[in-house]
């Protein structure tokens, strides 16, 4: 199991084996996904990060899970048994899971994996419908033109599914020339190195979505969003943010719109059909339909045992490496 022990500090402990508890699953862990921008933000202890309080421990970390159901708890049909499954699990070799999703416990509900679909592509669920969440929040509509600040994994998903609705262009911004090398390469996307922390004059877009989590990057991307556009707060930024309200939205109409994947409702209704179900069914369908491709942003894999070493390397930036993904098959009960 990884464990985040302090600032900067990750420990893999061993652990006793999970048991499933009424309502969940046990889950045998193949694949984990680092969720680069919050986990790396928790880990140095940033902005909200827990670990910024003095002798906090996070046991559980991460919430990109995938792997197959060996046991089940009271109350849950043995039919899972088998199955292989994505959660918002942690990264452990063993976790346990409720089926259902509910508001109590943000990491719960169990979702079955298609054929067709890897169990390592299956990992980018969690971060994919939040970026879904997204697209729909900020109504985008066919023909728009978007700016995606902030290229890590959740900002090329935003790409990528933003194609999928019909916005153009699309431009990709980031600070890191080696990040724009995963753009898809289409007419209708673009990217460019910018710093969006000092003034940047470019042409307005309708849409632009900050995945950076650079809280100073805030000011700057609203000057790109036309006045009467929007902007889409998907980052967990690390920090406070200065805005010029009165200049940057009350006089250009601008809004601001806040996306967390907390928010997304868990069960449709008659007004909004999109619950948390029916983004990962149509995550899933995009997958075996191949009108999204997701498994070459997955850029490095090690065994989980070595977790240590994958967050000191994505923290120092030492390789071109988008996001990391843990496995878990073959390593010792953890």
């Amino acid at each position: 199991m990884v464990c985040f022990t302090g600032v900067d500090r990750v420990e893999v402990q061993r652990r006793p084996m999970p048991a499933p508890g009424p309502g969940e699953v046990l889950i045998r862990t193949s694949h984990s996904l680092i969720s680069t921008g919050t986990e790396l933000l928790v880990l140095a202890g940033r902005g909200w990060s827990p670990l910024g309080t003095k002798l906090t421990e996070l046991p559980h970390v991460g919430h990109c899970n995938a792997g197959t159901v060996v046991d089940v708890g009271d109350a849950v049909d043995r039919a899972w048994v088998g199955r292989r499954v994505a959660t918002q699990g942690y990264h452990a070799r063993f976790v346990t899971c409720a089926v259902a999703p509910s508001r109590d416990n943000w990491r719960s509900g169990v979702f079955a994996i298609p054929d067709g679909v890897s169990s390592a592509d299956a990992t980018v669920m969690s971060l994919a419908i939040t970026a879904m969440h997204g697209l729909r929040r900020a109504r985008l509509t066919w023909g728009e033109s978007v700016a995606v600040a902030g290229l890590g994994l959740l900002g090329h998903l935003v790409v990528r599914l933003a194609a999928i609705a019909g916005a153009t262009p699309i431009h990709g911004l980031s600070r890191s020339e080696e990040r724009l090398a995963w753009l898809p390469r289409r007419p209708n996307i673009a990217g460019a190195c910018v710093d969006l922390t000092r003034p940047s004059p470019r042409d307005p877009v309708d849409v632009v979505f900050e995945t950076t989590g650079e809280p100073a990057a805030i000011s700057g991307e609203l000057a790109l969003v036309r006045p009467g556009g929007r902007l889409v707060v998907l980052s967990s930024p690390g920090g406070s943010s200065s805005l010029d309200l009165h200049a940057l939205c009350e006089v250009p109409s601008r809004s601001i719109i806040g996306v967390h994947v907390s928010s997304i409702p868990l069960h449709p209704t008659l007004d909004d059909p999109w619950a948390l179900p029916a983004y990962v069914q149509l995550f899933f369908r995009y997958l075996v339909e191949q009108a999204l491709v997701v498994s070459d942003l997955i850029t490095f894999a090690v065994p989980g045992t070595d977790a240590a070493d994958a967050y000191r390397m994505l923290a120092r930036r030492e390789q071109p490496v988008l996001t990391a993904l843990l496995t878990w098959d073959g390593v010792a009960r953890s």
